[in-house]
């Protein structure tokens, strides 16, 4: 229901899924980032699914609390 209420929210602020794309988090949950809408962005889906993938294998074996750091390289 959160979700739900964030994405709703994101439509009222003019932020409208489109085609290619959807609502990703700007800083994932399990690192911290909260279900507010505040947190989401329009996500290229391809780019969404490749770092999501790479980010949690990263992570996968961390014990809950591990504090960890991200560089992001283009």
């Amino acid at each position: 229901m959160v979700f739900s209420s964030s994405c709703s929210a994101l439509k009222v602020q003019g932020v409208i899924l489109e085609q290619g794309k959807l609502y990703g988090f700007k800083q994932l949950p399990v690192l911290g980032g909260e279900y507010e809408p505040d947190n989401f962005e329009l996500t290229d889906i391809e780019v969404h699914f490749a770092m999501l993938g790479q980010m949690n294998l990263q992570i996968k074996d961390l014990p809950d609390g591990t504090k960890v750091n991200f560089s992001v390289t283009e």
